[in-house]
């Protein structure tokens, strides 16, 4: 009895090792009828074998999986092997199906055609049909019977976006994908790829995640997903959609519910800055995958009596995108800690006290915008005198920030009114504009949080009173020592020759 079941498992070890090298194209033709009848396109395959130890099946080399005529003639994916495992239940009832495909080194296109859906909302439509796929006319001699859709698995791969006949920069890398049938035409999806674009080198970001079902209903396809995004560096996601340099400092994750039909999806989460204090704020909105949208408002308060609101069109082909926050008397030393944590470069020992009101936004293809007002702001750094600023106007505009004049109070008795004006990107820099009747010269220190450093002349002067105006400038990016006009007068004091 041993000595026989020896023999078999010999016996099969060799036909197992002899499958991959059969000659088996006469198979092809059928296998290929087989996948299109599956997956509702027609499909062509390089070369076939069989194999047994992963389960009865075929490799398949150099497999090319057609397009939807309505999403246009680039392949939907290609695949340099393909393993796919026959549907034993089916074969025996005298029919070729696969009940799962691995797809390895592979690459997908997904495709918004004009007038028309998705491509996966395609094949997702045909596998809503009674739970069945369409068998598609790739030929006359194709009998037309209908095939359960195969589990699609991708492991490694890359999945490109296409509207109408423009590539989009944005793609996902690295992707794993598990996209299988269930009951009553409803389809599991799991996904992860990392977010890149085609411009651009390596990106400091995190895997993202979608694990969820779309099931058919009379109102059409139905979506539930869980969304997620890793720790992922902030400049990194700034520019996925904006390839401009963003000097952003910390991680940014999200979670994410997403649920309904494609062309209005409710979302709601969570996003987490984790090197800004980690500041978490929650968040709900809509996302329309047909028109390109979302929109976006935070609904849990961050802490700093503010409401964030986000909006994206055309959001994989050309982004235009909008961040703005509305400040309802918030806590100014809040929100300078948090630009401070996001990279801006205030001093490390300087804390304010005061309220901001108003309103800010930024648009990639206009730049900043809107204004906002400080009251009974107090500003103190260490080894200057305190800095009181009843209130005080921010205007922005584009790429120009413009502060002032505003009445600056500085120690107990002295005060100047001051004008900063800040252009950010290539060619810009700050502009400072100091005014005073009377102030005294060692008090100039506290004014170094606005950027001005030492003083030509002033700098070697130990006490005294000074009064009129000075000004500077310093291009960006800053040089070591910025340019100094004036026209003021000293009254008692020491200069040190």
């Amino acid at each position: 009895m041993k000595r026989a079941l020896i023999i078999v498992l010999l016996a099969v070890v060799a036909i197992g090792a002899a499958l991959p090298y059969a000659p088996v194209d006469f198979l092809k033709t059928p296998i290929e009828r087989a996948l299109a009848r599956g997956l509702g396109r027609k499909v062509e395959v390089d070369q076939v074998s069989l194999t047994l130890f992963s389960g009865p099946g075929v490799s398949l080399d150099g497999v090319t999986i057609h397009e939807d005529s309505r999403a246009g003639i680039e392949p939907f994916a290609y695949a340099n092997t393909l393993d796919a495992r026959i549907n034993l239940l089916a074969l025996l009832r005298g029919r070729l199906e696969f009940s799962s495909l691995d797809l390895n080194d592979a690459t997908f296109n997904l495709v918004k055609p004009t007038g028309a859906p998705w491509n996966f909302q395609m094949l997702l439509s045909q596998t809503s049909a009674a739970g069945h796929a369409a068998s598609p006319p790739v030929g006359p001699a194709l009998p037309v019977i209908p095939a359960t859709l195969p589990a699609i698995k991708m492991r490694g791969g890359r999945v490109n976006f296409k509207f109408a006949e423009t590539k989009s920069v944005l793609y996902f890398d690295d992707t794993d994908l598990v996209f299988a049938a269930g009951e009553g035409g409803a389809v599991e999806l799991r996904f992860s790829g990392v977010p890149s674009r085609t411009d651009q080198g390596a990106q400091n970001f995190g895997h993202f995640y979608v694990r969820g079902n779309a099931t058919p209903s009379a109102a059409g396809q139905q979506f539930n997903f869980a969304v997620e995004l890793e720790p992922s560096a902030l400049d990194a996601v700034a520019r996925l959609f904006d390839n401009g340099y963003a000097a952003l400092k910390g991680l940014v994750s999200l979670d994410a519910q997403v649920s309904g039909s494609p062309a209005s999806l409710d979302v709601k989460g969570t996003l987490l800055l984790e090197n800004a204090g980690e500041w978490r704020v929650g968040y709900k909105g809509k996302l329309d995958l047909a028109a390109q949208t979302l929109e976006l408002d935070s609904i849990s308060p961050p802490g700093l009596n503010t409401k964030l609101h986000a909006s994206t069109r055309n959001l994989l082909t050309t982004p235009q995108w909008e961040v703005s926050a509305d400040f309802n008397d918030a806590p100014l030393g809040a929100g300078l800690e948090l630009a401070r944590n996001l990279g801006a470069p205030l001093p490390a020992k300087m804390t304010a006290e005061g309220v901001v009101a108003g309103s800010v936004r930024y648009r990639n293809n206009e730049g900043l915008g809107g204004n906002l007002e400080l009251r009974d702001a107090a500003v103190n750094i260490a080894g200057a005198a305190p800095l009181k600023i009843p209130t005080a106007t921010v205007f922005l505009k584009g790429n120009s920030i413009v502060a002032g004049p505003n009445t600056v109070n500085v120690g107990s008795a002295d005060s100047a009114d001051v004008e900063i004006v800040y252009q950010v990107g290539e060619g810009g820099g700050v502009d400072v504009k100091i005014m005073t009747h009377r102030l005294n010269v060692a008090d100039l220190r506290a004014l170094s949080p606005l950027g001005v450093g030492s003083i030509p002349l002033l700098d070697r002067i130990a006490d005294g009173t000074w009064r009129g105006t000075l000004s500077y400038a310093n291009p960006d990016p800053p040089s070591e020592k910025g340019t100094w006009s004036g026209d003021f007068e000293i009254q008692n004091t020491r200069l040190n020759v």
